[in-house]
């Protein structure tokens, strides 16, 4: 009777594990990972040349890094570097159009990274990923992108097949999407006003 029990509970067990690999959205999110990544890298090995690169370094130092220097709190720069991601997320969870956003809006992030290697010749290409690579944040923010990313992705295959899709999903993706953003945002301020 033990015996049987236990087999009923494997069973169970078994079944949720199948059902938790046949779940569309955690088979999405490693390749939604990967594929921003591989964007990222894309747009850091694009050819741009010496004056667009200075036009491009010149408008992010005049939007965001004075923006983000003349906050001086720990709390002011977190807020500000939340919100500027934060924004960028709730693009990228959009249904059709949120998936495309995101492989740009990480494609262009890595344009502005050569803008910058450009200007900036000690910074080689190999330590931009490095450093890039090497801050917890960088993850953090990855994590949250390829959540709204999966999510964009999974709604808009719902709606394409005309299924049932729930926008309390998308509450609850934009809750943890948020909530890692903003430890991000924490921990880049930590990054940012150690450095200075």
């Amino acid at each position: 009777m033990k015996g049987k029990a236990l087999n009923e509970s494997e069973e169970e067990n078994y079944t949720s594990l199948k059902d938790l690999i046949k779940n569309l959205r955690l088979r999405i999110f490693p390749l939604s990972m990967l594929a921003l990544i591989i964007a990222l890298l894309l747009g850091l090995f694009t050819p741009i040349d010496k004056d667009q690169a200075k036009y491009l370094v010149e408008k992010v130092y005049e939007a965001y890094v004075s923006e983000l220097n003349a906050r001086e709190k720990f709390s002011e720069k977190v807020f500000f570097i939340f919100i500027h991601n934060s924004q960028i997320s709730i693009m990228m969870l959009l249904p059709v159009m949120g998936f495309a956003f995101t492989l740009f809006s990480m494609y262009w992030s890595g344009v502005t990274m050569h803008a910058f290697i450009i200007v900036q010749p000690n910074i080689s290409r190999i330590s931009m990923i490095i450093q890039l690579f090497s801050v917890p944040s960088t993850w953090l923010e990855l994590i949250a992108y390829s959540i709204a990313f999966t999510e964009s992705l999974y709604s808009t295959i719902m709606l394409a097949k005309k299924k049932n899709y729930t926008f309390v999903n998308l509450i609850l993706a934009l809750l943890i999407v948020e909530s890692l953003l903003l430890f991000s945002a924490c921990i880049e301020t930590l990054y940012i006003m150690k450095k200075v």
